[in-house]
């Protein structure tokens, strides 16, 4: 997967998330510390915050060049970092995430807590370009089950396709 460009808007989007969670972090902490689901919170957050540290490594601007020089081979490594990353989110992190936010909307106590939380996963997920992963696996999924539908249900006994029954017209 190669890694997606993040443009200055949405650096700051990143930003904006870090810093809500941060507050989210701050208020719910005590309360909520020894709960299932924090754990997963917890880990989304400083994901994120590493996340959002490393783009703004990779976007910042040196001013002489021993700094270019430096940056340069300080950013062949953090591309990678920011490839595991993003890899590892896809593949893992975001489901479970996901499964824990849900059960904490479905608990209904919390219900609000975890709106926000799923929200803030849904929009760092879009950021990052995770969602549309996903939608291009959804999109493959749905294009088998169809053509195993169509297998199934619209060949004939014989095994071929069922073509209809030649009509010949009566001519006046």
């Amino acid at each position: 997967m190669a890694l997606r460009e993040v443009q200055p808007s949405d650096l700051i989007k990143i930003e904006l998330l870090a810093t809500l969670l941060k507050l989210f972090n701050r208020r719910n902490k005590n309360q909520h510390r020894r709960s299932i689901w924090w754990r997963h919170f917890s880990g989304f957050r400083r994901h994120l915050i590493h996340i959002w540290i490393n783009y703004h490594h990779l976007n910042k601007v040196p001013t002489t060049h021993l700094e270019r020089t430096r940056k340069a081979t300080k950013d062949v490594i953090t591309r990678t970092q920011l490839n595991g990353r993003i890899a590892l989110w896809q593949e893992h992190l975001v489901p479970r995430w996901h499964h824990a936010y849900s059960q904490l909307v479905a608990d209904q106590q919390f219900a609000v807590l975890g709106v926000t939380l799923l929200g803030a996963l849904a929009e760092a997920c879009q950021i990052l370009g995770i969602t549309e992963t996903f939608e291009e696996l959804g999109q493959v999924e749905v294009e088998k089950a169809i053509e195993e539908f169509g297998e199934e249900y619209w060949k004939d006994e014989d095994g071929g396709e069922d073509r209809g029954v030649v009509v010949k017209r009566e001519e006046v």
